[in-house]
């Protein structure tokens, strides 16, 4: 457990390695921690404040009320204040002192910012900048634009679902996909946070960071510790391990994370891909006129953005406490049943009641329905790709399907779905713009054995 002292207004961690206790401790008593009576005095306060101090069992960015429909928030502001977002609006309150008591932490990677507080107009203003800045120059689909806009921002609800779907930005080499990753870190944190990281410095970062950037995720590199960081940094679930130095003592690690890769091939595993949100960057065919005086606009602005963010909570956890965002919850799960994204439908749906108010604010007509309908068979049909890519056995029969429709069109062109006698599971899309989108999990083949073959001997030659 660790023991904060609060100096001048900010926490300093009580250990021998923290930069800020070193200083006031040189600086009230002249020595350091690496002396033995340093040493003591750590020891010391350690001891006093596990037994008079006060417990804080949650110290993150971030901590959520999901009762009282209030957020919980360290900005990194330079008074080391906490905003408490409410329906009622935005109070700045002491950090730890507080009427409830809550301590939060700093996000290690995110740089100080001002709260401003922002008129209607003002508020419709910073959204649009934010449109400007970062959603017109992420490099892939329209319909994916806010799709991806809206995963992010979403960092300060994440607390309020249990499962948080993974971001995958995939694409050619030079496609845009690492750009995004700077300009959605320029907006949160203020500066480029995309990384490359071992698996203990992930939970590290994931549990005290909103968003964690992985850039250059490829199969190659990931290995079953990567894997199972990305698992149960999607599903909530916690990390145990021995504490070092004891026998009978562990260490619980739980990412509390939005994770986002970046990379060129598809990622593997079922249980990955039915977490994972996958969208394709081209720059080519989707870029922009970025130059580098965008990423200093949005650190110049940011404080001006977050803040808008941070009033746009108040709209959203509104709209929570009157029970729209489980209205939108049944409208996933009636009018688009057992999509491949379903596990996620709590965040998806957060994902839309944040469109849906940013509309309202920027005065956009919308179809929040109509806007649900494109992302899901967007992800459905990118979950198929990735399935049937990621499977080298799936990939092959895949293949041999698809040449063997072809072969039977072209003799019987009127038989549109022929029954074949031998069954092969595939994976299908369900087409929710149709009526009827119980689509089959199997094929089954119908032909001799001679012409089996000959169907996989023309496929081969073809590869």
């Amino acid at each position: 457990d660790n023991v904060f002292l609060v100096v001048n207004g900010q926490h300093v961690l009580v250990d021998f390695t923290d930069k800020g206790f070193e200083s006031y401790l040189f600086s009230i008593a002249r020595i350091t921690t690496g002396d033995i009576k340093g040493r003591v005095i750590v020891k010391g306060i350690q001891a006093l404040g596990l037994e008079k101090g006060r417990l804080v069992s949650d110290a993150a960015f971030l901590r959520a009320d999901h009762q009282q429909h209030v957020l919980w928030v360290n900005p990194s502001l330079e008074s080391n204040e906490l905003l408490r977002i409410s329906t009622d609006g935005i109070a700045v309150v002491p950090n730890g002192t507080n009427d409830q008591s809550i301590f939060l932490l700093k996000a290690g990677m995110m740089k100080p910012l001002t709260f401003v507080r922002l008129t209607s107009n003002q508020l419709k203003d910073a959204l649009t900048r934010i449109e400007k800045l970062v959603l017109a120059h992420l490099a892939c689909a329209e319909t994916d634009k806010w799709f991806v806009l809206m995963w992010a921002m979403g960092f300060l609800l994440k607390d309020f679902v249990k499962t948080k779907p993974l971001m995958r930005f995939e694409g050619i080499s030079g496609g845009g996909k690492s750009t995004a990753v700077e300009l959605i870190t320029a907006l949160i944190y203020g500066a480029d946070q995309k990384a490359i990281a071992t698996p203990a410095a992930q939970y590290s970062e994931g549990t005290s960071n909103p968003v964690l950037c992985l850039d250059n995720i490829e199969r190659r590199n990931l290995g079953r510790e990567e894997y199972d960081f990305l698992l149960t940094s999607s599903t909530g679930i916690s990390k145990l391990k021995r504490r070092q130095g004891t026998d009978t003592e562990v260490v619980t690690e739980t990412p509390r994370c939005l994770v986002l890769t970046t990379g060129i091939e598809n990622l593997f595993g079922q249980e990955i891909i039915n977490r994972s949100l996958i969208v394709d960057f081209d720059r080519t065919t989707f870029g922009s006129d970025l130059t580098e005086s965008v990423f200093h606009q949005i650190v110049a602005e940011r404080s001006f953005l977050i803040s808008a963010l941070f009033h746009l909570q108040v709209r959203i956890l509104d709209r929570i406490s009157a029970g729209d965002w489980d209205q939108l919850q049944g409208m996933l799960k009636k009018d688009f049943p057992h999509h491949t994204k379903e596990r996620a439908n709590g965040y998806l749906s957060l994902m839309l009641l944040l469109l849906d108010e940013w509309f309202v604010i920027t005065g956009r007509s919308h179809d929040v329905h109509d806007v649900a309908r494109k992302w899901v068979n967007r992800q459905d049909r990118a979950s198929k790709t990735t399935g049937i890519e990621s499977n080298p056995i799936i990939q092959y029969l895949d293949l041999l399907v698809s040449k063997r429709m072809q072969m039977h069109r072209s003799r019987d062109e009127e038989e549109k779905q022929p029954v074949w006698d031998y069954p092969v599971a595939m994976p299908t899309i369900i087409d929710h713009d149709k009526d009827d989108n119980r689509v089959p999990t199997k094929i089954r083949f119908q032909c001799f054995a001679s012409e089996l073959h000959l169907t996989f001997m023309q496929m081969m030659r073809g590869m």
